[in-house]
């Protein structure tokens, strides 16, 4: 007798949901992972901006650069090279490229500001649970 796992139950279940709900699924989850890169963007600009005190300043651009590389840039090029090396092994089931993105924004936000990483991670979840539910896993 073939007994499905409790993972692809779940996502049996979203995926049922979302085709019921398909217009709810297809704006969030094509549009909450831009939204996360996008604040956690808004948040580095935010945060060099605080430290430095001026958006026009030599240094500002400086700071920016170097934080945008250590906060955002590095994370999410790891992130991507472990999901395509699960994602090539896995068959699939690893969560796609965009939920890596996610969920490295707000872990790289969250060891400098837990509140705005905490708000990114409530993204990261809802946006990769509706991918689940689109069927774009």
């Amino acid at each position: 007798m073939f007994r499905a796992s409790i993972d692809s139950s779940i996502a049996h279940s979203l995926s049922s949901w979302g085709s019921s709900h398909h217009l709810i699924t297809t704006i969030v989850s094509k549009s909450l992972p831009y939204a996360t890169i996008a604040f956690g963007l808004l948040w580095l600009i935010l945060d060099v901006h605080n430290r430095v005190q001026s958006f026009s300043s030599p240094e500002f651009v400086k700071r920016l650069l170097v934080d945008g590389v250590q906060i955002l840039v590095l994370p999410m090029a790891v992130a991507l090279g472990i999901s395509e090396f699960f994602a090539r092994n896995a068959h699939g089931s690893f969560p796609s490229h965009l939920s890596a993105l996610m969920g490295a924004v707000a872990s790289a936000i969250y060891l400098k500001n837990r509140q705005a990483g905490n708000g990114l991670f409530w993204l990261a979840v809802i946006s990769g649970l509706s991918l689940v539910a689109a069927g774009r896993n």
